[in-house]
């Protein structure tokens, strides 16, 4: 951001899908209260241009998805990159398990049994 260091340690960049947006922010910010977690910072996904990336491989086929923004400094080292890594993936699963128990997440639990199911055959 022009050279300036940004607020936000991790962003969580959101445009159709707020619930779990919300769900995953709780989750870093319960594990990290020592965060600056940003909702849609430093970027905001609510009008994003036509036929962006998001739109192409997530909203048109109906699938839950968020944007994640880490500050470069936060994964500057190998080290760091890993307990970044770790923190997310963590909030992350449980995140999504809170979603898909929720009632706005049984679209993306069904999709994801779906999905198993074709694996198998």
């Amino acid at each position: 951001m022009g050279g300036v260091k940004r607020p936000w340690e991790i962003g969580i960049l959101w445009n159709q899908n707020r619930e779990l947006s919300k769900i995953l922010i709780e989750e870093l910010q319960a594990a990290r209260p020592d965060f600056n977690i940003g909702d849609n910072e430093p970027y905001s996904l609510l009008n994003p241009p036509p036929g962006n990336s998001i739109e192409k491989h997530a909203e048109i086929r109906g699938l839950p998805h968020i944007v994640v923004e880490f500050r470069q400094d936060m994964m500057d080292t190998p080290e760091k990159a890993k307990e970044m890594a770790h923190l997310f993936m963590t909030c992350m699963e449980k995140a999504v398990e809170k979603y898909e128990r929720a009632s706005y997440g049984k679209k993306a639990l069904q999709h994801r049994q779906n999905q198993r199911i074709h694996r198998k055959h």
